[in-house]
């Protein structure tokens, strides 16, 4: 992956570098690692000046862990220094080991339930998810983009149930749900009535089973 949206790398010398480098990782036998290369992954741009990258799951659609070289960022001794850095995204990998427990530890569940992430702290969320994480497989979606790319990869995941929690419904005290499997929406004033319908909501996924 490589920052072409800088005006230094616009050149046939670093697009050669790439090919170079690429060609070098084809060597490697990478038997659970995929790589692609993507001329318009753009992060950075004031300090990348090089090469930059992003490590992905099969499961989640962002990035894990990104970064790239700072060739010239800081000089040491006044000599150019040449590194690469990276940081990672502790709440994506939490998320990502949890449904991989999930996954792991209950294969038999039927139920999968998604909070759509409507830009809050997660430990509202993670109030939620603790309640059903015994009885279902449960997930939140890594960060806060577009609802309608949520739901997509809700439908990609084929998960049953969506669940909105937002700044309204903790206004007004109420969850938000969405049947995917049924294409109805429900608004709960009492937890203990969404509970419920869940229990039932299970009962009706065993029948079509």
């Amino acid at each position: 992956m490589y920052n072409i949206f800088n005006k230094n790398n616009l050149n046939i010398k670093n697009l050669n570098y790439i090919k170079l480098l690429y060609n070098k990782l084809l060597k490697y036998n990478f038997k659970y690692l995929n790589i692609y290369i993507n001329f318009l992954l753009s992060r950075g741009l004031n300090y990348y000046k090089n090469i930059i990258f992003e490590i992905k799951t099969n499961t989640y659609n962002t990035s894990l862990l990104g970064g790239g070289s700072y060739n010239n960022y800081l000089k040491i001794n006044n000599k150019n220094t040449y590194y690469i850095g990276m940081s990672i995204g502790i709440y994506r990998i939490l998320n990502y080991f949890i449904e991989k427990f999930n996954n792991i530890k209950i294969k038999n569940k039927n139920i999968k339930i998604l909070f759509i992430n409507l830009n809050l702290e997660y430990n509202i969320y993670y109030k939620y998810l603790n309640l059903l994480n015994n009885e279902y497989i449960v997930e939140i979606y890594p960060n806060y983009i577009k609802i309608k790319k949520q739901i997509k990869y809700a439908i990609k995941k084929k998960i049953n149930i969506l669940i909105f929690i937002g700044n309204k419904e903790i206004k007004n005290n109420i969850i938000k749900i969405k049947d995917l499997k049924r294409g109805k929406e429900y608004i709960f004033y009492k937890l203990n009535k969404f509970l419920n319908f869940l229990k039932n909501y299970k009962l009706y996924i065993l029948s079509k089973i």
